[in-house]
């Protein structure tokens, strides 16, 4: 599998984007047991707390 020119600007677009929104603390989270019990940042999540 070839992995075009687009195909890794569109990524790293997207992560610019989310670290942007991180940063800003701008997000929305998606709290499922199964992501949050793996999540980085499950300790100070207030989604994470709920579940």
């Amino acid at each position: 599998m070839d992995v075009t020119d687009a195909a890794v600007e569109s990524a790293e677009s997207g992560e610019l984007t989310t670290r942007e929104g991180l940063r800003k603390r701008r997000f929305d989270p998606k709290p499922a047991a199964f992501k949050c019990r793996r999540c980085d940042v499950r300790h100070i999540c207030n989604a994470a707390r709920t579940r």
